[in-house]
């Protein structure tokens, strides 16, 4: 499976080749802000990325992506490889087309306050798009 995503103006987009397992959506100060729901890849490996965005570093970890015209969240990367030298990446699925990914499956992050995943196998994307 091949997931595309692009912003509103279509001058960044970003490519996951493989079939996520799930969304996920977190209530982080950050995320819950943003409203994103992630898929996750890792950079050069079975994710590509086009196009010039600006940076929003909230952490020592990651930065978030915004693309620099239209300021569409279109992702964040971990400012430090894995072993394996490979930068993680969160996609944001509302760069998708809702059709593709509706039943998908949808799980929470608890980003606030326990940094638990909560696994709900009847949530589906199309109940929050």
């Amino acid at each position: 499976m091949k997931l595309q995503g692009a912003c509103h103006c279509g001058e960044c987009s970003w490519v996951l080749n493989g079939e996520p397992q799930a969304a996920l959506r977190c209530n982080c100060t950050v995320c819950r802000r943003y409203g994103a729901l992630w898929v996750y890849g890792y950079d050069e490996q079975n994710v590509s990325i086009q196009g010039a965005t600006l940076a929003y570093q909230p952490a020592d970890s990651l930065a978030f992506h915004a693309c620099s015209n239209c300021r569409g969240l279109m992702y964040w990367r971990a400012l430090a490889p894995n072993d394996e030298g490979f930068y993680r990446v969160g996609l944001n699925l509302r760069m998708a087309d809702p059709g593709v990914v509706a039943d998908l499956p949808l799980d929470q992050f608890d980003g606030l306050d326990t940094w638990q995943r909560t696994v709900c196998p009847e949530c589906v994307v199309a109940d929050v798009f």
